[in-house]
């Protein structure tokens, strides 16, 4: 058996277009003398600075999620000075926020993991990035990927993280989905069956979050389209049959994903048409409570508090997508 990580490994993409092709961060940075070790040993000068343009994909990936977020928050606060070249010869120099910067990097490397981690470690700052046809590198894998990394490397979870994981939910489906109801359930059901695979810790806040920015992001998803009734309708329709398809295989992440979707699903064909997130955070919160509250489709294992405590995550995450 192949698992997610090493699937991600084989993944690489092609800059195309006016996607950036090259890019060189000219700046170095002071660090404290922690970091000078392996795999940053090599990427420092006589002077104990972090020399950018030695930070290459492959030793950032071998440093943990923890470090690499340490490192992604340090630079998101610096300037920078970076040179790029885009796949059709345009070429630019300025200053850049680091954080964005090295993501640049990461992108133009061609190496997909490399720059799904680099998302991981900072998604604000690294969003943009996926305009376009950047949204490709969106697979399954990455996306479990991605949520993997963020649960694993520790520190507090931050309005915009949240607000750029349902983003990204959105990203993913209009790359794979856009207004087909076929396309969006087998998406779904792929990221599903990823992120079940991908080693991520099946904890109540985990599935909390997982269940918020997918409801989350189909929302944004419906509005980046401009979806009619009908055609939501269908879309959610599909997703939440795809998802309660696989629920039972992949718990806790398809029952808890399932009973979400679902209960969107009941409140679109209600008839419900969402005025803002707060609303959304509180239907689904009611509608999800009383299906727990009441044994149906609990994930295996969970107590009381543990269903309390993934109830309060995806409501927090669906407020904090719904943050304009």
């Amino acid at each position: 058996a192949t698992d997610g990580t090493e699937k991600v490994e084989r993944l690489r993409h092609t800059p195309t277009g006016n996607e950036i092709a090259s890019a060189t961060i000219h700046s170095s940075i002071p660090m404290h003398p922690s970091w000078n070790e392996p795999p940053l040993d090599g990427c420092f000068d006589d002077q104990g600075r972090l020399v950018l343009s030695r930070l290459t994909p492959e030793r950032f990936k071998r440093l943990s999620p923890t470090h690499r977020k340490a490192l992604m928050e340090i630079l998101a606060r610096t300037q920078v000075e970076v040179s790029t070249t885009s796949a059709n010869g345009r070429s630019g120099r300025g200053r850049a926020n680091g954080a964005t910067a090295l993501a640049a990097v990461m992108w133009a490397s061609g190496d997909s993991q490399a720059f799904a981690q680099a998302f991981a470690a900072s998604p604000a700052q690294v969003l943009p990035h996926l305009s376009g046809g950047g949204a490709r590198v969106l697979t399954a894998e990455n996306m479990a990927l991605i949520l993997r990394e963020m649960a694993s490397s520790g520190g507090k979870l931050e309005p915009p993280e949240l607000d750029a994981l349902g983003s990204l939910v959105q990203k993913y489906l209009e790359h794979h989905a856009g207004k087909d109801p076929q396309r969006a359930r087998a998406a779904m059901e792929q990221l599903m069956r990823a992120v079940a695979s991908s080693g991520l810790e099946a904890t109540p806040a985990n599935a909390g979050i997982v269940t918020g920015v997918v409801i989350a992001g189909m929302l944004k998803h419906f509005s980046a389209i401009e979806a009619s009734d009908s055609e939501r309708n269908n879309i959610v329709n599909g997703v939440a049959d795809g998802i309660a398809a696989v629920a039972g295989s992949i718990p806790p992440w398809g029952p808890a994903v399932a009973v979400g979707v679902i209960g969107l699903r009941t409140l679109f064909n209600s008839g419900f048409k969402p005025r803002d997130y707060s609303e959304v955070a509180s239907r689904m919160q009611g509608a999800i409570q009383l299906d727990w509250l009441q044994g149906q489709n609990v994930p295996p294992g969970w107590s009381r508090d543990d269903i309390q405590d993934a109830l309060h995550w995806i409501q927090t995450t669906i407020l904090n997508n719904g943050q304009r």
